[in-house]
């Protein structure tokens, strides 16, 4: 009989949202090498001298039960996403490093960057970071909403208890969501029914259809007959499977 450390140790991930590195990287577009230095750091060699560069990120989970694989949060999810938009922009990692680091002081927490205080009024709150203007490396032209959007679709979060809790990657007026509380974190339409499995029924049920194989990223044109099908089938609306379609399209291309 498993000790009861160990059982309390699987149920930690209820409700909390967990992905490998290579969930993380398919829903954010970013790559698991990166992903995996801003978590965990890297050493690298530089005139003959071997240097360390460290996370830039706090971990939200340690590893996996029973194994060594990086596990990352949902609030690490959304973390990321940020440090990649600020990449984007222009900003150099001394300057990132130190907003992060004086942020979580500021906010007192861990994960600043995926707050609701960062995300919606992030560009005060990095003014109180630093004794004159930490992040204006964009130029003074452009605020925080402006450089995270094509990111984190900023207008496309909600929030609990202060922090991000629920993603609409295609924003709110499509029905897909990722929530660390339900089903582990993976992306569902508002019906709740994970958006991989309504995409592997469309795919399946077309090549029955067909009697032939059908590529798994098939989108265009989207059969409606089996859109409708596979619907019923989930007792779930048409719209929501025809995102969810669109969505896995996306993820694959």
């Amino acid at each position: 009989m498993e000790s009861y450390e160990k059982q309390s140790d699987k149920y930690r991930w209820i409700g909390r949202g967990v992905y490998t590195t290579a969930e993380a990287s398919r829903l954010t577009r970013i790559s698991a090498g990166r992903i995996r230095r801003w978590m965990e750091g890297y050493t690298f060699v530089r005139r003959g001298k071997v240097r360390t560069s460290p996370a830039v990120l706090s971990r939200g989970v340690e590893a996996f039960p029973e194994s060594e694989a990086m596990a990352i949060s949902f609030r690490d999810l959304i973390e990321i996403m940020c440090v990649s938009g600020f990449l984007e922009a222009g900003v150099r990692w001394p300057r990132l490093r130190k907003a992060y680091e004086r942020a979580g002081e500021v906010l007192g927490i861990d994960h600043p960057f995926a707050t609701r205080r960062f995300l919606t009024d992030g560009y005060s709150v990095l003014l109180k970071v630093d004794d004159r203007h930490l992040l204006d490396m964009v130029s003074d032209q452009f605020s925080l909403f402006e450089i995270l959007r094509p990111y984190l679709m900023t207008d496309g979060l909600d929030f609990g208890d202060g922090f991000a809790t629920r993603w609409w990657p295609m924003g709110k007026r499509k029905p897909v969501f990722i929530d660390g509380r339900l089903s582990f974190g993976q992306p569902v339409v508002t019906e709740g029914v994970p958006t991989a499995i309504l995409h592997r029924a469309y795919v399946a049920e077309l090549r029955r259809a067909a009697g032939a194989a059908v590529p798994a990223s098939v989108s265009q044109p989207i059969d409606q007959k089996t859109v409708r099908y596979v619907a019923e089938w989930y007792s779930i609306t048409s719209p929501s499977v025809r995102a969810a379609i669109e969505y896995e399209t996306r993820l694959a291309a």
